[in-house]
């Protein structure tokens, strides 16, 4: 290679550079961006242009054109579930069935299988019959009937001495002792109360505990936690299972998200959440399908190019028992300004997944 060829790279990569700065400076006016791969492929040609993949013009289309219905249009913008879940065990066990497939749509809280629940349905058991004891012991009242009785008993005889006492007939003596009597008799009907209450406390417990009993069962039950669509199967019937461990994986696609970057030149920030927004989708017999949906959030950051991640929630449908929105697509977006001084063209952004 001569000095002559080394010094034409040299000029044009310097040429280059600065090129590439320039747009970058004038990023959100498209037509410059046109005029710049214009002058680009006169001064370097069109293989430079094809290394750097601009020698298709389509790739500088404007993303927006205000000219056609005023709304803001970004094309390829990605789809993502909003709901992802992996399903956990509850409890430790035996996984004895799991009754779901890949693809299989489930409904939300759907048992889709459970643990061995032999041990857990003795413990039920257990508790049932100690429940229903402790509230036979809670019910039954005869030691404070017993009681007053006897404090109607030690009454009716002090008071017999009282007017043997008025005539002078019984001593002191005799007289402390009834009295001690009616004391004693007394105190027996608030230690049979104190019990009758305690043997209700004890019923109460034994109710708690058939209860816990019964949760532990459901626990053992493996449920899927909203509607979706189960995308893998981690586990087989027999496996041995840990709290938490994953059993199966779902995703919600009945809401999905589409995601896009909005220069903030071509909306007003605070009435941004609410905006309407249309996503439009061609299926695989060439049919176009437009699913309604609105901005939902925004990030509160801006990029380097003076835009903000956008966030558009639309209501997925199904045609043929299929839905036309699965995450990992792309779909053209469009967005209804929330101003009404919105540029007619700018550069489309690639975003990242």
């Amino acid at each position: 290679m001569t000095l002559t060829n080394v010094h034409s790279i040299y000029r044009k990569n310097m040429l280059w550079a600065a090129i590439q700065e320039m747009i970058r400076r004038v990023s959100g006016i498209a037509f410059v961006s046109r005029l710049v791969v214009v002058a680009t492929s006169t001064l370097l040609g069109t293989a430079l242009l094809e290394r750097i993949g601009w020698a298709d013009e389509n790739r500088l289309t404007p993303s927006v054109n205000a000219e056609i219905d005023g709304w803001l249009k970004y094309p390829n913008s990605p789809v993502f579930a909003i709901d992802s879940l992996e399903i956990p065990a509850k409890q430790t066990g035996v996984l004895e069935n799991l009754s779901v497939e890949v693809n299989q749509s489930v409904t939300a809280n759907q048992k889709i299988g459970n643990l061995d629940r032999s041990a857990a349905k003795l413990e039920e058991a257990a508790a049932i019959v100690q429940s229903q004891f402790a509230a036979t012991v809670a019910n039954d009242e005869s030691d404070v009937t017993f009681a007053r009785m006897i404090v109607d008993e030690a009454k009716i005889a002090l008071d017999s001495y009282e007017q043997i006492s008025a005539r002078g007939s019984a001593t002191d003596a005799e007289m402390r002792s009834k009295r001690l009597a009616v004391s004693q008799a007394e105190l027996k009907v608030h230690n049979a109360l104190q019990a009758l209450e305690q043997a209700k406390l004890k019923a109460r417990l034994a109710q708690v505990s058939v209860l816990t009993a019964r949760q532990q069962l459901d626990n053992l039950d493996i449920v899927a936690p909203f509607a979706g669509t189960i995308t893998e199967v981690l586990c087989k019937s027999g496996e041995w299972l840990q709290p938490g461990q994953p059993v199966a994986k779902v995703i919600r696609l009945d809401e999905l998200r589409v995601d896009c970057f909005v220069s903030r030149s071509h909306v007003n920030v605070a009435r941004l959440i609410g905006q309407p927004a249309l996503i439009s989708i061609i299926s695989h017999n060439n049919q176009r399908d437009t699913l309604a949906g609105r901005v939902t959030r925004f990030e509160p950051q801006v990029t380097a190019t003076d835009d903000i991640r956008v966030s558009v929630v639309v209501q997925n449908q199904r045609r043929n028992g299929e839905w036309l929105l699965l995450p990992g697509m792309t779909v053209d977006l469009q967005i209804q300004p929330s101003i009404t001084n919105v540029s007619k063209s700018t550069r489309s952004f690639p975003l990242a997944r």
